[in-house]
């Protein structure tokens, strides 16, 4: 996701598009424009040691694509959530 967000190739392509490219969003917002929200995917921080866990911390992170009006992505972000 990281990699896509970056080179935004998504750009300029339709909701349709998407879906074929990534699959059905997890969650599908309409402020002003359409948003499709993915899990782009979690870190752990930390020392794991076997089935150990020593302050291990994990952070989960979405990836947003906002649509114009026309159905078109005009832009992505990956954000971690709280």
């Amino acid at each position: 996701m990281k990699e896509i967000e970056r080179s935004n190739n998504l750009i300029g392509l339709s909701s349709e598009q998407i879906i074929e490219l990534l699959g059905k969003p997890i969650e599908i917002y309409t402020y002003d424009d359409k948003v499709y929200m993915y899990n782009a995917g979690h870190i752990y921080e930390g020392l794991i040691f076997g089935h150990r866990n020593f302050g291990t911390m994990k952070h989960n992170y979405v990836f947003y694509i906002d649509f114009d009006e026309t159905d078109k992505v005009k832009s992505t972000q990956i954000s971690e959530l709280p």
